[in-house]
């Protein structure tokens, strides 16, 4: 910290997390390429084939309900009342669970496919419309009033972005909570089983590596409070395992959780 109470990002930390970004580009080839366009073709065409493997996926399953059983609940209780902020929603599935759980969840992207798939995934798990509204716009520029929500949650997201735009993004996000209300967002462990099998078979996209002790520094940065890391308890094994193989080797997750696919931080505005 400086002398105007300042958190910097250790050098050492965010020099590392760069070299490693810059040789898995090098490795399986970081393309830059329109996040705009690219996202609103894969949610176009999520919607013309008619997956949700949100639904039928058991990887994916088994993230979303561990993520809202082992993570969102016990860390932030009764979802009953709370108004929810999903921003840079994708698919908007957390949020969809949370609004049935009796949250008021607001989806933000700037993908009219993304938000299209979320309601009709919505429609499939019968989430009351009431409880849920969607905003089109850019996670940068929040078109919310000053302290609208209680807990604001973002996956997969603040990774396609630098330090500098990370700490704008998060003070943004800062802006639009209630005092007491919390930030919660997770980025992938570009180091994880699963991330290497996807940027194997698939090619690396636009992401950063960020470790945990970089994300960190840059929620404090961002001058939120009570900060804190912890495992999103997604899975430190891959997706290309068939239930019946993952159920036989389960028990190495709590001996791999350093290896998660994904991780989380948190924070509070005071």
């Amino acid at each position: 910290m400086d002398g105007q109470g300042i958190h910097k990002t250790p050098i050492g930390s965010a020099r590392k997390d760069e070299v490693i970004t810059e040789t898995l580009n090098f490795i399986f080839g970081g393309e830059p390429h329109d996040e705009r366009v690219f996202w609103d073709e894969v949610w176009r065409h999520r919607i013309k084939s008619g997956e949700f493997t949100e639904l039928t996926n058991w990887f994916q399953k088994k993230l979303y309900e561990k993520r809202i059983s082992e993570v969102l609940l016990p860390l932030y209780g009764d979802f009953h009342g709370k108004k929810v902020l999903e921003a840079g929603c994708g698919s908007g599935y957390a949020g969809l669970l949370l609004a049935k759980l009796g949250a008021t969840t607001s989806f933000l992207d700037f993908s009219t496919s993304a938000l299209e798939y979320s309601k009709e995934l919505g429609r499939k798990i019968s989430v009351p419309e009431k409880r849920v509204i969607y905003t089109r716009g850019d996670i940068r520029q929040l078109p919310f009033p000053s302290e609208s929500f209680d807990l604001i949650y973002n996956s997969g997201v603040l990774e396609h972005y630098g330090d500098q735009e990370i700490i704008f993004i998060l003070q943004e996000f800062k802006r639009v909570l209630k005092k007491g209300g919390g930030v919660f967002a997770v980025i992938p462990n570009l180091l994880s089983m699963e991330m290497l099998r996807r940027m194997k078979n698939f090619g690396k996209g636009s992401e950063h590596y960020i470790s945990r002790k970089h994300f960190l520094a840059l929620f404090k940065r961002a001058g939120l409070e009570r900060v804190e890391i912890g495992s999103a308890h997604a899975s430190a094994l891959p997706s290309s395992l068939s239930l019946k193989i993952y159920e036989r080797v389960a028990f190495l997750e709590k001996h791999l959780r350093r290896l998660d696919y994904l991780f989380y931080a948190r924070g509070v505005k005071n």
